[in-house]
């Protein structure tokens, strides 16, 4: 009878400590401490690893499907596996943050045929609607450590290299030159005065500043317009304090991402080829399997 009174008592006690225990000041703690470690640590993951976009356009379909959410995988292993037909996720010359699909890689060349397809070793890429690829064309995409000669650049080549040399010296001022070639012989810059753009004539001045697909229109018109020209050239030099600069150094590997709707679409036709430093993720390859195979 006295064992069995006591028991319950016994009992009893133990499980008013673990209460208290459970309960204490310092269990509590510990559990916030807890708490506060996995919420820090998945935001360190969020921002390191992990990145989930909302895809509200069919820009780049079938690549990724309008109205869902891709997975993009930050670390540098993932960056440094980025290869043809990837979806990447970076941030453009202004900053903006945009998802495109990798259509050539650094140290590679991209065959444009005219309408355009886009074609790098095993990959290609069709554009719907597209007006900037006048002309069959070679896109040499530089790597780091590269070095160009801007004055053995074709019209298009010069455009790319401008955009990163800008971006490379932002401070610098830096002077467009324009010389005009007939059958290999320096001519007369004025003789463009015969051209025409968007129906209006032109000068010498308007066309220093022109993109590539205008001077090479230009090149065009002035072909026609001279029976006995067999070559017509548009050869551009960059100056500083009246000293010629005469190459580019690429401090960066460099990608060209493109768009799958070319109409309205802002890819590397617009601002140029993206640097890896400007790379901040590679979409998982679930995500796109998934889509891809709808």
């Amino acid at each position: 009878m006295i064992q069995g009174k006591t028991v319950p008592k016994m009992a009893s006690a133990r499980s008013s400590r673990a209460i208290l225990r459970k309960y204490s000041k310092g269990n509590l703690f510990f559990k916030l401490l807890l708490i506060c470690a996995f919420l820090a640590g998945g935001i360190w993951v969020r921002l390191n690893f992990l990145e989930a976009i909302w895809v509200n356009t069919h820009d780049i379909y079938p690549f990724a499907q309008n109205q869902s959410i891709v997975w993009f995988h930050k670390g540098n292993n993932a960056k440094k596996s980025i290869t043809n037909g990837d979806v990447v996720l970076f941030s453009d010359p202004k900053a903006n943050s945009m998802i495109r699909v990798v259509a050539a890689n650094s140290g590679q060349t991209l065959e444009v045929k005219k309408g355009a397809t886009l074609t790098n070793q095993n990959f290609s890429l069709e554009l719907q609607e597209d007006s900037w690829f006048l002309t069959d064309l070679n896109l040499k995409i530089p790597q780091k450590g590269d070095i160009w000669q801007w004055k053995q650049l074709e019209l298009w080549e010069f455009d790319l290299a401008y955009k990163i040399f800008k971006q490379q010296k932002p401070t610098d001022s830096i002077s467009l030159k324009l010389e005009l070639l007939i059958n290999g012989n320096l001519v007369d810059l004025n003789k463009v005065g015969s051209v025409q753009m968007y129906n209006l004539p032109i000068s010498a001045t308007d066309l220093v500043h022109a993109n590539w697909q205008e001077l090479y229109i230009a090149q065009l018109q002035l072909k026609l317009a001279d029976p006995v020209a067999r070559q017509v050239q548009f050869r551009r030099s960059l100056w500083q304090n009246d000293k010629e600069i005469t190459q580019i150094i690429f401090d960066d590997d460099y990608f060209w991402l493109s768009c799958t709707k070319a109409l309205n679409c802002s890819d590397s036709r617009d601002f140029g080829l993206i640097g890896m430093k400007n790379i901040k993720g590679k979409a998982g390859q679930h995500s796109l399997k998934l889509f891809l195979n709808k």
